[in-house]
């Protein structure tokens, strides 16, 4: 969950550099290179073990009715009907009755949505800022995204020192490994001051007068604010399991 969490936040970054040199030589390349990219992406989709416990039930009946062919073996959800009526009315609106009737999926919903309108609003700043103030091309405006992409490496190597700190933590049977939000929550917790420390950082040394070093290290803390403080939404994947993709879809 870790690598796809920073996995994500990194695929944001690479596109304004890597499109930025390309569109010096034809308008065409970004388009193709993000044809490109998400072509590739999907190879190792084929290779993706199925991770989802009802599926899973299913194909272990079937095999052991291919096995057993008087067996009766039945997996819940081959007993379930899906109609159409049922996929549109349950399915499809499950994430916004989830939304408007879990106070934890709307919270952690409005929460995520406020800190990914800054993430984003910083795709039209970083012109502003590195371009208009510093001068720099579409390409080296691009490369100043990398700090983000730093915070977000930086983010794996705590989610995962986390991670070993908890388990050890459940082989003592520590009292608050037992609360399901002390589980991840902390981790949001701690990159929210994170994000505030990046931005005052960027606004207050985006000057003409400062090196662009300054402001593009500011961006290292955001990074590592923003990625920590989707932590948050692990809260949800945790505490709902089965419905956890329904949740995880509302942000």
């Amino acid at each position: 969950m870790a690598l796809f969490m920073v996995a994500t936040g990194y695929g944001a970054i690479i596109a304004p550099f890597a499109t930025g040199y390309l569109s010096l030589y034809s308008w065409r390349w970004p388009t193709l290179f993000q044809l490109i990219f998400t072509g590739v992406s999907w190879i190792p989709l084929v290779f993706l073990p199925e991770t989802y416990a009802p599926v899973i039930l299913v194909r272990r009946a079937k095999k052991l009715r291919k096995q057993y062919p008087g067996s009766n073996a039945m997996a819940p959800l081959e007993q379930e009907t899906a109609n159409f009526h049922e996929i549109v009315v349950v399915v499809l609106a499950r994430p916004l009755r989830m939304l408007f009737t879990e106070w934890i999926v709307m919270f952690s919903c409005l929460y995520l949505a406020f800190i990914y309108a800054i993430y984003y609003m910083f795709f039209q700043a970083f012109p502003i800022i590195f371009t208009g103030i510093y001068g720099f091309s579409a390409g080296e405006e691009g490369l100043t995204f990398n700090g983000i992409g730093i915070g977000n490496l930086i983010t794996l190597v705590v989610w995962l020192g986390f991670d070993k700190y908890y388990h050890n933590a459940v082989e003592r049977g520590a009292s608050w490994t037992k609360k399901e939000e002390y589980r991840r929550l902390p981790l949001a917790c701690f990159g929210a001051p994170m994000l505030s420390l990046g931005m005052f950082w960027i606004g207050w040394t985006a000057k003409a007068s400062i090196h662009w070093i300054v402001p593009t290290l500011g961006t290292i803390p955001f990074g590592f604010g923003v990625s920590q403080s989707s932590h948050e939404q692990h809260c949800t994947i945790s505490k709902l399991t089965t419905y956890s993709s329904s949740s995880s879809s509302c942000p």
